[in-house]
Protein backbone atom coordinates (compact mmCIF):
# COMPACT_ATOMS: atom_id res chain seq x y z
CA UNK A 1 0.00 0.00 0.00
CA UNK A 2 2.79 2.43 0.89
CA UNK A 3 4.58 1.59 -2.35
CA UNK A 4 1.41 2.27 -4.34
CA UNK A 5 0.97 5.65 -2.64
CA UNK A 6 4.60 6.53 -3.27
CA UNK A 7 4.33 5.62 -6.96
CA UNK A 8 1.46 8.09 -7.39
CA UNK A 9 3.08 10.89 -5.42
CA UNK A 10 3.27 14.07 -7.52
CA UNK A 11 6.76 14.82 -8.74
CA UNK A 12 8.57 17.97 -7.64
CA UNK A 13 11.82 18.87 -9.40
CA UNK A 14 14.44 21.12 -7.80
CA UNK A 15 17.14 22.44 -10.14
CA UNK A 16 20.26 24.14 -8.82
CA UNK A 17 23.95 24.27 -9.64
CA UNK A 18 25.04 21.59 -7.17
CA UNK A 19 22.44 19.68 -5.20
CA UNK A 20 24.47 19.28 -2.01
CA UNK A 21 23.82 21.01 1.30
CA UNK A 22 27.53 21.66 1.89
CA UNK A 23 28.02 23.55 -1.38
CA UNK A 24 26.71 26.95 -0.27
CA UNK A 25 23.68 28.91 0.82
CA UNK A 26 21.64 28.50 -2.38
CA UNK A 27 22.24 24.75 -2.57
CA UNK A 28 21.60 24.35 1.17
CA UNK A 29 18.22 26.06 0.83
CA UNK A 30 17.27 23.85 -2.14
CA UNK A 31 18.10 20.66 -0.22
CA UNK A 32 15.97 21.82 2.71
CA UNK A 33 13.07 22.61 0.37
CA UNK A 34 13.33 19.11 -1.13
CA UNK A 35 13.00 17.63 2.37
CA UNK A 36 9.89 19.73 3.04
CA UNK A 37 8.33 18.71 -0.27
CA UNK A 38 8.88 15.03 0.56
CA UNK A 39 7.19 15.58 3.92
CA UNK A 40 4.28 17.26 2.10
CA UNK A 41 3.67 14.16 -0.02
CA UNK A 42 5.67 15.03 -3.11
CA UNK A 43 8.37 12.89 -4.63
CA UNK A 44 11.11 15.52 -4.70
CA UNK A 45 13.99 15.03 -7.14
CA UNK A 46 17.00 17.31 -6.98
CA UNK A 47 19.36 17.96 -9.87
CA UNK A 48 22.72 19.72 -9.86
CA UNK A 49 23.44 21.22 -13.28
CA UNK A 50 27.20 21.00 -12.79
CA UNK A 51 27.02 17.24 -12.26
CA UNK A 52 24.68 16.28 -15.10
CA UNK A 53 25.68 13.38 -17.32
CA UNK A 54 23.91 12.50 -20.54
CA UNK A 55 21.82 9.94 -18.69
CA UNK A 56 20.86 12.27 -15.84
CA UNK A 57 20.04 15.02 -18.37
CA UNK A 58 17.47 12.75 -20.01
CA UNK A 59 16.13 11.88 -16.58
CA UNK A 60 15.86 15.57 -15.66
CA UNK A 61 13.92 16.42 -18.81
CA UNK A 62 11.65 13.43 -18.26
CA UNK A 63 10.91 14.44 -14.68
CA UNK A 64 10.20 18.03 -15.77
CA UNK A 65 7.63 16.76 -18.28
CA UNK A 66 5.67 14.99 -15.53
CA UNK A 67 6.43 17.37 -12.65
CA UNK A 68 3.63 19.16 -10.83
CA UNK A 69 6.06 21.58 -9.21
CA UNK A 70 9.41 22.89 -10.45
CA UNK A 71 11.72 24.96 -8.26
CA UNK A 72 14.83 26.67 -9.58
CA UNK A 73 17.70 27.74 -7.32
CA UNK A 74 18.10 31.01 -9.27
CA UNK A 75 16.83 32.44 -12.56
CA UNK A 76 20.09 31.29 -14.16
CA UNK A 77 19.18 27.68 -13.45
CA UNK A 78 16.06 28.06 -15.60
CA UNK A 79 18.06 28.62 -18.78
CA UNK A 80 19.34 25.05 -19.46
CA UNK A 81 15.81 23.66 -19.14
CA UNK A 82 13.98 26.60 -20.71
CA UNK A 83 12.93 24.89 -23.99
CA UNK A 84 11.14 22.02 -22.31
CA UNK A 85 9.67 24.19 -19.55
CA UNK A 86 8.36 26.64 -22.15
CA UNK A 87 6.91 23.72 -24.11
CA UNK A 88 4.87 22.72 -21.06
CA UNK A 89 3.80 26.32 -20.47
CA UNK A 90 2.63 26.81 -24.06
CA UNK A 91 1.08 23.47 -25.00
CA UNK A 92 -0.30 21.96 -21.81
CA UNK A 93 -3.79 22.96 -20.64
CA UNK A 94 -3.83 25.31 -17.68
CA UNK A 95 -5.14 22.60 -15.36
CA UNK A 96 -2.00 20.53 -16.01
CA UNK A 97 0.50 23.37 -15.77
CA UNK A 98 3.15 22.85 -13.08
CA UNK A 99 3.71 25.36 -10.33
CA UNK A 100 7.03 27.04 -11.15
CA UNK A 101 8.93 28.85 -8.40
CA UNK A 102 12.25 30.66 -8.68
CA UNK A 103 14.35 31.46 -5.61
CA UNK A 104 15.92 34.93 -5.52
CA UNK A 105 19.07 35.63 -3.50
CA UNK A 106 20.25 39.09 -4.56
CA UNK A 107 23.60 38.69 -6.29
CA UNK A 108 22.20 37.23 -9.49
CA UNK A 109 20.11 40.33 -10.20
CA UNK A 110 23.00 42.78 -9.86
CA UNK A 111 24.51 41.37 -13.06
CA UNK A 112 21.42 42.37 -15.08
CA UNK A 113 23.00 45.71 -16.00
CA UNK A 114 21.48 46.18 -19.46
CA UNK A 115 17.90 46.87 -20.41
CA UNK A 116 17.89 43.90 -22.79
CA UNK A 117 18.94 41.46 -20.05
CA UNK A 118 16.32 42.78 -17.64
CA UNK A 119 13.53 42.64 -20.22
CA UNK A 120 14.56 39.12 -21.28
CA UNK A 121 14.45 37.75 -17.74
CA UNK A 122 11.16 39.52 -17.03
CA UNK A 123 9.57 38.02 -20.16
CA UNK A 124 10.89 34.59 -19.23
CA UNK A 125 9.19 34.76 -15.84
CA UNK A 126 5.98 36.02 -17.43
CA UNK A 127 5.88 33.22 -20.01
CA UNK A 128 6.40 30.62 -17.29
CA UNK A 129 3.94 32.25 -14.87
CA UNK A 130 6.69 31.80 -12.31
CA UNK A 131 6.39 32.77 -8.67
CA UNK A 132 9.45 34.60 -7.36
CA UNK A 133 10.51 33.88 -3.78
CA UNK A 134 13.14 36.19 -2.24
CA UNK A 135 15.29 35.37 0.78
CA UNK A 136 14.81 38.82 2.34
CA UNK A 137 12.82 42.04 2.00
CA UNK A 138 15.99 43.63 0.61
CA UNK A 139 16.22 41.05 -2.16
CA UNK A 140 12.51 41.36 -2.92
CA UNK A 141 12.89 45.11 -3.43
CA UNK A 142 15.98 44.57 -5.55
CA UNK A 143 14.09 42.14 -7.81
CA UNK A 144 11.09 44.46 -8.11
CA UNK A 145 13.29 47.42 -8.93
CA UNK A 146 15.49 45.53 -11.39
CA UNK A 147 12.76 43.75 -13.33
CA UNK A 148 9.90 46.20 -12.78
CA UNK A 149 7.69 43.43 -11.42
CA UNK A 150 5.32 43.06 -8.48
CA UNK A 151 4.25 40.19 -6.29
CA UNK A 152 7.68 38.98 -5.21
CA UNK A 153 7.20 36.92 -2.06
CA UNK A 154 9.59 36.82 0.88
CA UNK A 155 10.63 33.67 2.73
CA UNK A 156 13.53 33.50 5.15
CA UNK A 157 15.93 30.69 4.26
CA UNK A 158 15.55 27.41 6.10
CA UNK A 159 18.56 26.61 8.28
CA UNK A 160 18.54 23.29 10.10
CA UNK A 161 19.97 23.19 13.64
CA UNK A 162 23.08 21.12 14.37
CA UNK A 163 22.51 17.56 15.52
CA UNK A 164 24.22 18.14 18.87
CA UNK A 165 23.75 21.15 21.12
CA UNK A 166 26.74 23.32 21.90
CA UNK A 167 28.01 23.08 25.50
CA UNK A 168 28.19 26.88 25.59
CA UNK A 169 24.39 27.05 25.84
CA UNK A 170 24.62 25.91 29.45
CA UNK A 171 25.83 29.43 30.29
CA UNK A 172 24.15 32.72 29.53
CA UNK A 173 27.15 34.94 28.87
CA UNK A 174 27.88 35.27 25.16
CA UNK A 175 31.52 36.26 25.57
CA UNK A 176 34.52 34.66 27.28
CA UNK A 177 35.12 35.41 30.93
CA UNK A 178 38.84 35.57 30.21
CA UNK A 179 39.67 38.13 27.49
CA UNK A 180 43.12 36.55 27.18
CA UNK A 181 41.51 33.61 25.43
CA UNK A 182 39.43 35.21 22.68
CA UNK A 183 38.51 32.90 19.81
CA UNK A 184 37.34 34.66 16.63
CA UNK A 185 36.00 32.74 13.65
CA UNK A 186 35.06 33.35 10.02
CA UNK A 187 33.58 30.62 7.83
CA UNK A 188 33.15 31.91 4.32
CA UNK A 189 34.19 31.89 0.71
CA UNK A 190 37.28 34.07 0.48
CA UNK A 191 36.15 36.86 -1.83
CA UNK A 192 36.26 40.66 -1.55
CA UNK A 193 32.59 41.00 -0.53
CA UNK A 194 33.18 39.04 2.68
CA UNK A 195 35.52 41.82 3.89
CA UNK A 196 37.96 39.52 5.65
CA UNK A 197 40.76 42.06 5.14
CA UNK A 198 38.98 44.29 7.64
CA UNK A 199 38.79 41.40 10.10
CA UNK A 200 42.56 40.98 9.86
CA UNK A 201 43.09 44.68 10.53
CA UNK A 202 40.73 44.41 13.52
CA UNK A 203 42.76 41.49 14.87
CA UNK A 204 45.90 43.62 14.53
CA UNK A 205 44.20 46.50 16.39
CA UNK A 206 43.03 44.22 19.21
CA UNK A 207 46.45 42.69 19.60
CA UNK A 208 47.96 46.18 19.81
CA UNK A 209 45.68 46.75 22.81
CA UNK A 210 47.13 43.74 24.57
CA UNK A 211 44.25 41.34 23.91
CA UNK A 212 45.47 37.80 23.26
CA UNK A 213 43.36 36.07 20.67
CA UNK A 214 43.14 33.50 17.93
CA UNK A 215 41.48 34.12 14.57
CA UNK A 216 40.45 31.15 12.46
CA UNK A 217 39.39 31.51 8.84
CA UNK A 218 37.72 28.51 7.21
CA UNK A 219 37.01 28.56 3.50
CA UNK A 220 38.56 28.80 0.07
CA UNK A 221 38.48 31.40 -2.66
CA UNK A 222 40.51 33.66 -4.92
CA UNK A 223 41.57 35.99 -2.07
CA UNK A 224 43.35 33.31 -0.02
CA UNK A 225 46.91 34.22 -1.03
CA UNK A 226 46.41 37.97 -0.57
CA UNK A 227 44.80 37.45 2.84
CA UNK A 228 47.65 35.25 4.02
CA UNK A 229 50.11 37.88 2.79
CA UNK A 230 48.23 40.61 4.68
CA UNK A 231 48.30 38.55 7.88
CA UNK A 232 52.08 38.26 7.56
CA UNK A 233 52.49 41.98 6.86
CA UNK A 234 50.39 42.83 9.92
CA UNK A 235 52.49 40.42 11.98
CA UNK A 236 49.45 38.45 13.08
CA UNK A 237 50.13 35.27 11.11
CA UNK A 238 51.07 33.49 14.35
CA UNK A 239 47.52 33.93 15.68
CA UNK A 240 45.66 33.72 12.35
CA UNK A 241 44.95 30.28 10.93
CA UNK A 242 43.62 29.61 7.42
CA UNK A 243 42.08 26.14 7.39
CA UNK A 244 40.91 25.97 3.79
CA UNK A 245 37.74 24.06 2.98
CA UNK A 246 36.18 22.23 5.94
CA UNK A 247 33.45 19.61 6.24
CA UNK A 248 30.08 20.40 7.80
CA UNK A 249 31.10 18.44 10.91
CA UNK A 250 34.30 20.46 11.23
CA UNK A 251 32.39 23.69 10.68
CA UNK A 252 29.95 22.91 13.48
CA UNK A 253 32.84 22.06 15.78
CA UNK A 254 34.48 25.41 15.01
CA UNK A 255 31.24 27.28 15.64
CA UNK A 256 30.77 25.47 18.94
CA UNK A 257 34.14 26.70 20.20
CA UNK A 258 34.09 30.24 18.77
CA UNK A 259 33.47 33.28 20.99
CA UNK A 260 32.54 35.65 18.15
CA UNK A 261 31.69 34.99 14.52
CA UNK A 262 33.04 37.65 12.13
CA UNK A 263 31.57 38.36 8.71
CA UNK A 264 31.24 42.14 8.21
CA UNK A 265 30.42 41.83 4.51
CA UNK A 266 30.11 44.84 2.23
CA UNK A 267 28.43 45.44 -1.11
CA UNK A 268 30.91 45.57 -3.97
CA UNK A 269 30.59 47.00 -7.46
CA UNK A 270 33.44 45.23 -9.26
CA UNK A 271 32.20 42.60 -9.46
CA UNK A 272 28.70 43.59 -8.31
CA UNK A 273 27.92 41.48 -5.25
CA UNK A 274 25.87 41.71 -2.06
CA UNK A 275 24.70 39.57 0.86
CA UNK A 276 21.06 38.80 0.17
CA UNK A 277 20.53 37.50 3.72
CA UNK A 278 23.13 35.69 5.85
CA UNK A 279 22.72 31.97 6.53
CA UNK A 280 26.19 31.89 8.12
CA UNK A 281 25.00 34.16 10.94
CA UNK A 282 22.08 31.86 11.72
CA UNK A 283 24.37 28.81 11.79
CA UNK A 284 26.58 30.60 14.33
CA UNK A 285 23.56 31.66 16.38
CA UNK A 286 22.45 28.03 16.70
CA UNK A 287 25.57 27.53 18.82
CA UNK A 288 24.83 30.58 20.96
CA UNK A 289 27.67 32.42 19.22
CA UNK A 290 27.17 36.18 18.72
CA UNK A 291 28.02 37.59 15.31
CA UNK A 292 29.40 40.76 13.79
CA UNK A 293 27.94 41.64 10.40
CA UNK A 294 27.90 44.44 7.87
CA UNK A 295 24.92 46.71 7.27
CA UNK A 296 24.38 46.22 3.52
CA UNK A 297 21.97 43.97 1.68
CA UNK A 298 19.80 41.67 3.75
CA UNK A 299 22.21 41.31 6.68
CA UNK A 300 20.23 43.66 8.97
CA UNK A 301 17.34 41.21 8.58
CA UNK A 302 19.47 38.23 9.61
CA UNK A 303 21.09 39.88 12.65
CA UNK A 304 19.18 41.37 15.58
CA UNK A 305 21.42 44.24 16.62
CA UNK A 306 22.66 43.96 20.21
CA UNK A 307 20.56 40.79 20.63
CA UNK A 308 22.16 38.16 18.39
CA UNK A 309 25.22 40.23 17.51
CA UNK A 310 26.26 43.67 16.30
CA UNK A 311 25.68 45.28 12.90
CA UNK A 312 28.56 47.45 11.68
CA UNK A 313 29.40 49.48 8.59
CA UNK A 314 32.21 47.06 7.81
CA UNK A 315 35.03 49.46 8.69
CA UNK A 316 38.02 48.44 10.80
CA UNK A 317 37.09 50.91 13.54
CA UNK A 318 33.50 49.66 13.86
CA UNK A 319 34.42 45.98 13.67
CA UNK A 320 37.11 46.47 16.33
CA UNK A 321 34.71 48.43 18.54
CA UNK A 322 32.04 45.74 18.10
CA UNK A 323 34.41 42.99 19.22
CA UNK A 324 35.35 45.00 22.32
CA UNK A 325 31.67 45.71 23.03
CA UNK A 326 30.86 42.00 22.89
CA UNK A 327 33.70 41.36 25.33
CA UNK A 328 32.17 43.85 27.76
CA UNK A 329 28.49 43.07 27.20
CA UNK A 330 26.37 40.15 28.33
CA UNK A 331 24.21 38.70 25.58
CA UNK A 332 21.75 35.93 26.35
CA UNK A 333 22.78 32.78 24.52
CA UNK A 334 19.29 31.33 24.78
CA UNK A 335 17.85 34.39 23.02
CA UNK A 336 20.52 34.03 20.36
CA UNK A 337 19.59 30.40 19.78
CA UNK A 338 15.86 31.22 19.89
CA UNK A 339 16.34 33.55 16.92
CA UNK A 340 18.19 30.83 15.01
CA UNK A 341 15.38 28.37 15.72
CA UNK A 342 12.90 30.61 13.89
CA UNK A 343 14.76 29.50 10.74
CA UNK A 344 14.45 25.77 11.46
CA UNK A 345 12.26 23.55 9.26
CA UNK A 346 9.78 23.16 12.12
CA UNK A 347 9.32 26.86 12.92
CA UNK A 348 10.09 28.63 9.64
CA UNK A 349 6.67 28.51 8.01
CA UNK A 350 7.48 31.18 5.40
CA UNK A 351 8.53 28.77 2.67
CA UNK A 352 6.23 25.95 3.86
CA UNK A 353 3.17 28.13 3.22
CA UNK A 354 4.39 28.76 -0.34
CA UNK A 355 5.06 25.16 -1.32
Amino acid sequence: MNQDCESFSPIAVIVTSNFQSSSGGIQYWCVQIADLLNQAGFKAKGYGLRDLSLKSTYRLFGDIIFARRIIFGTWKHVLPTLPIVLFKAVFLPRTKQPVIQVLCHGDEFLCLNTRLSRVTVRLMFRCLSATLIANSAFTAQLVKRTLNVTGVRVARPIVSPPRTESPRLATSRAHPADTNNLNLLTVSRLVARKNIRTCLHAVHALRSRGIDLHYTVAGVGPDLDSLQCLARNLDIDDVTHFLGEVTDAAKYKLLASADIFLLPSVQTTAPPSVEGYGIAFIEANYHGCPVISGNSGGMPEAVLDRVTGIITDGSTDEVTAAIIELLETTLDRQRIKAWALTHSPHENTDIVNML
